[in-house]
């Protein structure tokens, strides 16, 4: 619904969710199982696997809150995209990914490497094995925040912000901005667009206003 809610009308998607329990998703959703014996954050290694058949994708974890227009994140034409981790500035964080053509690599060398439980979870390992991608921050500055760094307590998130990413506690539902509670609710709304989707700095559109009414 979220998604939905941040794509023009019309615009072509398919919805994919992999769960152990596809009780109760909405009409319109794929349903897959989830392979057997893993737990937590470790399926998402799986779905870089050639039985997921996911070669074009753009992910989302299931509290991640869309708060702007989403349809040039859908549009990434590159091979792997990745969120810079908002504490590690050399690490990676796997919250929102895209990628286009087959990454088996990613699961096929973790099942070589025995399935190693990492501390830092998937996104650990993807920090090893993935040497070329691209990140979000640097594709579309400003576009995604930390709730907890740049969020919390606020009365509304920062300017150009469309993606706020949760991470650790609280999660969405425990988040008690009223933003929030207007956003974060099957057919809830989404920030003015005026205030969050300009792609250039503001004085220059100052200056395309002033050109116009010249």
């Amino acid at each position: 619904d979220s998604v939905r809610r941040n794509l023009p009308d019309g615009f072509p998607v398919r919805f994919v969710c992999f769960t152990d329990d596809p009780s109760g998703v909405d009409d319109g959703i794929e349903c897959r199982a989830l392979p057997p014996g893993l737990i937590g954050w470790w399926n998402k290694l799986w779905l870089f696997s050639e039985d997921a058949g996911l070669e074009r994708a753009l992910y989302l974890d299931l509290d991640t809150v869309l708060v702007g227009e989403i349809d040039s994140l859908i549009a990434y034409k590159g091979s792997f995209a990745i969120l810079r981790d908002f504490y590690r500035h050399d690490g990676l964080q796997s919250s929102v990914m895209a990628w286009n053509g087959s990454h088996s690599y990613i699961w096929e060398k973790w099942l070589e490497a025995g399935k190693p439980i990492l501390p830092g979870g998937d996104q650990e390992w993807i920090e090893r094995v993935v040497t070329e991608y691209d990140l979000w921050q640097d594709i579309h500055p400003r576009a995604f925040v930390s709730y907890k760094l740049h969020c919390q307590g606020r009365k509304v998130p920062p300017k150009g912000a469309r993606v706020v990413v949760f991470h650790g506690i609280p999660r969405p539902h425990e988040a008690f901005e009223e933003w929030m509670y207007a956003i974060w609710k099957e057919g809830g709304g989404t920030l003015d667009g005026a205030d969050v989707t300009w792609n250039v700095e503001t004085s220059e559109v100052v200056n395309n206003i002033r050109f116009a009414c010249q």
